[in-house]
């Protein structure tokens, strides 16, 4: 009996370092503004301005987690990878820094709400997913942009596109990469509109 608990007590101390010591771990990603890519954005600068609405996600993408399209209407969400914001502030905070960088308007307010601007520009993301196609990922980001006349309510120009690229392998960071690039390509057709809409 005595051979038995001591058998049982070892076991016990020797279990423990069996186990695997790696634990997963978390990792975060950021939404950026691409500095190191051309824009096509006229040098002309819109004489109004303008206030920037919050950029509204849709609400399966909208939080911290990532999604990964899995079929046509099923999505699952990475358990370790996340998002260090929101994706809804960091897109916004490449939409001001894109607006200041390129000087569109020649006043932006985005933080109070009262203010006398005289268009809006609202922007809605409906999607922002990892897609696999078989053995092919794919970043997925659709946006629509739209510039509202604040004294009419009239939309002056909307933009919605839906655009996908490649990727190697489902990195994240490289998705993270590419849908910040995709968005300011979007958001730069969407300007370049404007500018030459208002300047005729």
């Amino acid at each position: 009996m005595k051979n038995f608990f001591i058998i049982i007590l070892m076991a016990g101390l020797l279990l423990p370092g069996c186990r695997s010591s790696r634990t997963a771990t978390n990792r975060f990603y950021i939404l950026e503004y691409p500095r190191d890519i051309s824009v096509n954005i006229p040098d002309h600068t819109i004489e109004s301005s303008c206030y920037v609405n919050p950029v509204d996600i849709y609400p399966a993408f909208s939080t911290n987690q990532i999604a990964f399209r899995e079929d046509s209407h099923e999505i699952r969400y990475y358990s370790f990878n996340h998002w260090a914001i929101r994706p809804e502030a960091g897109f916004t905070r490449i939409l001001l820094d894109y607006l200041d960088d390129n000087l569109i308007f020649s006043r932006v307010y985005h933080t109070s709400p009262v203010h006398d601007a005289i268009y809006t520009i609202e922007t809605v993301v409906h999607r922002l997913e990892v897609v696999r196609e078989r053995n092919d990922y794919y970043a997925h980001l659709v946006v629509r942009f739209r510039l509202i006349d604040n004294d009419s309510g009239n939309i002056v120009s909307e933009h919605l596109n839906s655009n996908t690229t490649e990727m190697d392998d489902p990195n994240l960071n490289l998705f993270a990469r590419s849908v910040s690039v995709m968005f300011v390509e979007e958001l730069d057709h969407f300007l370049s509109g404007i500018l030459k809409k208002l300047s005729e």
